[in-house]
């Protein structure tokens, strides 16, 4: 990954229709992170533990990614994907 945060567990295996909590952890001073997804997306905050979270996932192609904020030059949030695999 090229964005200062660990994702814990770094890949997930889900069965459709049940649930998975994922998390980011900031590994920088940061101006905001969050979780960007379909479901389950957490708004940009401040603490630097989010937690990408759905209880019942019923979305084949979902795409989640951790973004963080943490370099002051330039506003592009770094995204951090996270792969999913339904089955």
């Amino acid at each position: 990954g090229q964005c200062p945060v660990k994702i814990s567990p770094r890949r997930v295996v889900v069965e459709y229709g049940s649930s998975v909590a994922v998390t980011c952890t900031a590994t920088v001073p940061h101006y905001g992170m969050g979780w960007e997804a379909s479901e389950g997306a957490v708004d940009k905050t401040r603490d630097s533990v989010v937690t990408w979270n759905v209880s019942d996932l019923r979305e084949w192609d979902i795409k989640p990614f951790c973004f963080i904020n943490y370099n002051i030059t330039h506003d592009t949030p770094c995204q951090e994907e996270l792969p999913v695999t339904i089955y």
